[in-house]
């Protein structure tokens, strides 16, 4: 859940950490990627997110575009079997035209 999160958000603000695997943690959800997402959004180090299988949803989807379109880092974010749907794809697709110039691939 989001709470269970909370203190690793808190922590990645201030880390150098450039690979963050939080794959196969369906706990996660949509409140987690929440609190990730925004500590994710201007983290100066971040190359690679792997949050696959975190039961994001649409509104997880929501969250992590705007970390597509903020990042300047990030060049791969992980989302497979997350339960996103057109409405979360949609967001995310924004959220990569956003991103245009940035390193993702």
């Amino acid at each position: 859940s989001g709470a269970n999160v909370a203190p690793v958000a808190a922590a990645l603000p201030s880390s150098a950490v450039e690979d963050l695997v939080l794959a196969t943690n369906a706990k996660l959800g949509p409140e987690g990627a929440a609190l990730i997402a925004e500590a994710l959004r201007f983290h100066p180090f971040i190359v690679r997110v792997d949050a696959s299988k975190t039961a994001a949803g649409d509104e997880g989807a929501r969250a992590y575009a705007a970390v597509l379109a903020a990042s300047r880092t990030l060049a791969a974010f992980v989302l497979a079997e997350n339960a996103i749907g057109p409405k979360g794809a949609a967001y995310l697709a924004a959220g990569l035209l956003a991103a245009a110039g940035s390193a993702l691939h």
